[in-house]
């Protein structure tokens, strides 16, 4: 009797485990997408290596909702900075921001858009536009265009 108890009560400890582990899985499995890049001038010198002279200071690097950079996208800390695995270059991560959804019903998904402007410094500011693919639980980023140029782009957005 006391080894029959003992078993029921290690069964539903092991099921009550169970359950949070997935649900802890599956909200944290599906993230949403990051824009990743590198900034460099015409030289291909590195404008976000901080031990460049010439290079942007990353406290100084702010992303925003609007042109005239009066509306903050993200507080300076959610923007990340690190360096390839090769210490060749820098590389810039924020969040893919959903602005607008484009659904597609003919793929039975929805494309989010967003449009940031990344101010450099006082004189500087680029443009980067991102759209991801929600299918499900799954979002993948699909294109990124930096001051209106292709840098990252997945061809054909269906996902079956």
């Amino acid at each position: 009797m006391k080894n029959t108890i003992l078993l029921i009560g290690i069964c539903c400890l092991l099921f009550s485990c169970q359950k949070e582990n997935e649900d802890r899985i599956i909200r944290g499995y599906f993230p949403t997408p990051v824009v990743t890049f590198s900034i460099l001038d015409k030289d291909g010198n590195d404008l976000l290596n901080p031990y460049n002279p010439n290079s942007y200071k990353h406290n100084d690097i702010a992303l925003y909702k609007d042109s005239l950079c009066t509306i903050k996208r993200c507080e300076n800390y959610d923007i990340r900075y690190y360096t390839l695995e090769d210490n060749t270059k820098w590389c810039i991560e924020f969040w893919a921001y959903c602005d607008s959804k484009k659904i597609r019903p003919e793929f039975n998904d929805t494309i989010c858009c967003a449009t940031n402007y990344l101010k450099l410094n006082d004189t500087t500011i680029d443009t980067v536009y991102s759209e991801y693919i929600i299918s499900g639980q799954l979002k993948a980023l699909c294109t990124i265009l930096y001051n209106g140029d292709d840098i990252f782009h997945t061809r054909g957005y269906a996902i079956k």
